[in-house]
C-alpha cells in the first residue's frame, strides 16, 4: 500500500493555490482535481499498489484538510518555522470543534468510483490536531485546556470514521507526525506553535494523551480496517527526528487499531530488535523502503528487510509500504517519477514473497 500522500505535478499544486487564494471556484477545482486524482490511481494501479488513496491531492497538507472541514477554526492563527527555516502560518482553534461537513469521505466516495482495488482513508490523530491548532491564547475562549481538545478532536473523528465506514471504505488510517518526535534524546519543535512547550520530560505524558485521545476513536467501532501511521516527520528530504522506536512501543501496542504503519527503511530508523514483542492481535504495515532518499532500492534489497522482520512476525502479518507519504506537504520536492519507481520496486518485493 501507499501511506497517503504522492508527489503533486506543478498544475495541481496552482490549483491548490489558487483555491487558497480564492481565485477559482470551488467546482472548477474539483473538475481539475477529478482528472488529476483519476491519474494518480492508475499510476498506483500501474506500479501494483493493492490499497489505493487519491494521493491527497486535494489537500494542501495531509491535515489542514481537518480544519477545512470542521467548525471551530480560522485562517492564518498560528505561526511556525518549518524545518526548512520558512515561516508558515497554520489555522488555529478559536471555538468549539464540531463535526459539520465530510473530511475525507467525498475523497473516499470518488476513489471508490474509479477503482476495483482496496481503498484507504486517511485522517489525522487527535492528537496530530491539538498539536498543530491548538494556541494557548486563541484557544482560551474555548477550551480551559489540551485534554478538551484532545476529546472534541476525537469526537469529531469517530463521527468521520462511522460516515467512512458506512460508505465501504476498506481501510482508515490515522496518521501521526507528532507521535514520532518522542524518539531519540532530544524534543524537535520545528513547525509546532511556539507558544505551546513541549520537551522530552513530557514524553509519557504526551503519548499516553496520544494514544488515549485516538482510542476514544476507535472504541467499540467494527466493520472496517484501522491503522495507525507513525512517522519521524519529512520535509525538503530531512527527518524532523532521529531514532528507533523503542520508547513509543509500549503506548503503541496498546492503540485500538490493526495495523501500525511504521517507518523502517531510513537509515535514522534503529534497528528491528525494537518490535521484538509486537502484539500478535496488529498487522505491520512494514517500510521498506526510504522516501526521503534519491536512491530506488530493488526488490531484492526489501525482500531481504522483510525477512529480517520475520524473527518477530509471520509474514502473512506484514503489509509493504514505502517508510511515510512522499508529499506530506504539497510542495514537498520529490519527484512523481521517484515515487512511482518506488512504489514498483515495493510492489515486485511484495509479489516475490507471494
Amino acid at each position: 500500500m501507499v501511506i497517503g500522500s504522492l508527489p503533486r505535478p506543478q498544475w495541481v499544486i496552482d490549483l491548490i493555490d489558487e483555491r487558497e487564494r480564492e481565485t477559482i471556484s470551488q467546482d472548477d477545482f474539483d473538475r481539475g482535481l477529478d482528472r488529476a486524482v483519476q491519474f494518480a490511481i492508475e499510476m498506483q494501479e500501474r506500479a501494483g499498489i493493492d490499497i489505493i488513496t487519491d494521493g491527497e491531492w486535494r489537500r494542501r497538507t495531509y491535515f489542514t484538510g481537518f480544519a477545512q472541514a470542521t467548525e471551530g477554526f480560522e485562517k492564518d492563527v498560528i505561526v511556525v518555522q518549518v524545518l526548512d527555516g520558512r515561516t508558515k502560518k497554520w489555522p488555529g482553534i478559536v471555538g468549539k470543534l464540531k463535526h459539520v461537513g465530510p473530511i475525507a469521505v467525498e475523497e473516499v466516495r470518488f476513489v471508490k468510483s474509479c477503482t476495483s482495488r482496496m481503498v484507504k482513508a486517511t485522517l489525522p490523530s487527535p492528537y496530530m490536531i491539538d498539536r498543530w491548532f491548538y494556541d494557548p491564547e486563541a484557544s482560551s475562549s474555548a477550551y480551559a485546556s489540551r485534554e478538551e481538545v484532545l476529546q472534541d478532536a476525537a469526537d469529531v473523528l469517530r463521527q468521520e470514521v462511522l460516515a467512512l465506514r458506512d460508505l465501504g471504505v476498506d481501510l482508515i488510517q490515522f496518521d501521526d507526525a507528532m507521535i514520532g518526535r518522542f524518539i531519540g534524546d532530544e524534543y524537535n519543535p520545528s513547525g509546532t506553535n511556539p507558544k505551546v512547550k513541549i520537551t522530552m520530560a513530557d514524553r509519557d505524558r504526551e503519548l499516553e494523551m496520544a494514544i488515549s485521545s485516538l482510542n476514544r476513536v476507535t472504541e467499540g467501532i467494527d466493520g472496517v480496517t484501522t491503522a495507525l501511521h507513525v512517522c519521524r516527520g519529512h520535509r525538503g528530504r530531512m527527518h524532523v527526528a532521529h531514532g528507533g522506536f523503542e520508547p513509543l512501543v509500549p503506548y503503541l501496542y496498546r492503540a485500538n487499531v490493526d495495523i501500525l504503519a511504521l517507518e523502517l527503511a531510513a537509515d535514522d530508523a534503529g534497528t528491528l530488535d525494537a518490535l521484538e514483542n509486537f502484539p500478535e492481535d496488529k498487522m505491520l504495515g512494514m517500510g521498506v523502503i526510504d522516501v526521503l532518499s534519491r536512491e530506488i532500492d530493488p526488490p531484492s534489497v526489501l525482500i531481504e528487510r522483510v525477512k529480517s522482520m520475520e524473527r518477530f512476525i509471520d509474514r502473512e502479518r506484514l503489509i509493504l509500504n514505502p517508510d511515510c507519504g512522499f508529499a506530506p506537504g504539497y510542495d514537498n520536492p520529490i519527484s512523481l517519477d521517484e515515487a512511482y519507481n518506488k512504489l514498483k520496486s515495493v510492489s515486485a518485493a511484495a509479489r516475490q514473497l507471494r
